[in-house]
């Protein structure tokens, strides 16, 4: 499995060669235009800084409702939640995209706006990553993001949609975050990509990977 920020909530996400674009941002957020290839988009809910599926290049498949959809023996399927507290009357729906392969299950939040109930904690169990937003603002905060965290227990959680060097939006930064968990079980990697193998994270547990952009 290969996954790489892209800032904001994007990620590229490769499982037995398939290549994933998740919320590709548009509109002038700080971040560089991207310049990014994949063979399917998922778009968690249709707001600029997620849904700019017009900039990935290779004329990809794009998701944007909770189908199951399998590609190669890879596996992605939605998990319906709100983007608000409200169920939706905010800020409306937001999807969270599950994907399987390579004996890997990856999730990505979305801009998810409120605790999970305990259904959807239940889908998300046995997750190796978890991709959540913890900025707050438009999204859960620091504390919501924490509880989401300790509640799933994925392998590994890695932060997102947080305020950057390069991001124009007032959001909470990554350190509110961090705070609420063990300061050993937090690794900066200083990187924007990861590479891992279902066998390298067997003995891995509730850890933080902090990616860098």
């Amino acid at each position: 499995m290969i996954l790489k920020w892209h800032g904001h909530a994007c990620f590229y996400l490769e499982l037995d060669k398939l290549k994933f674009v998740l919320d590709p941002y548009g509109g002038d957020l700080g971040y560089p235009n991207l310049n990014i290839t994949a063979d399917i988009v998922t778009i968690s809910h249709n707001h600029f800084d997620h849904n700019n599926h017009q900039v990935v290049k290779g004329n990809p498949r794009v998701i944007t409702g909770p189908d199951k959809v399998i590609v190669n023996g890879v596996t992605c399927y939605g998990i319906p939640t709100y983007h608000d507290l409200t169920q939706g009357s905010q800020r409306g729906n937001n999807i969270i995209f599950v994907f399987e392969g390579e004996g890997l299950k990856i999730a990505h939040c979305g801009d998810l706006g409120h605790p999970l109930p305990i259904d959807v904690v239940e889908k998300l169990k046995g997750l190796d990553i978890l991709l959540i937003p913890v900025g707050g603002v438009y999204t859960i905060g620091p504390e919501t993001a924490s509880q989401v965290v300790k509640a799933v227990q994925p392998k590994i959680a890695i932060p997102m949609h947080y305020k950057t060097d390069y991001l124009k939006f007032n959001l909470d930064p990554v350190d509110n975050y961090l705070k609420y968990f063990d300061s050993n079980k937090i690794r900066y990697l200083n990187r924007p990509e990861i590479s891992v193998t279902s066998d390298y994270l067997k003995n891995t547990s509730g850890e933080i990977w902090v990616l860098s952009y």
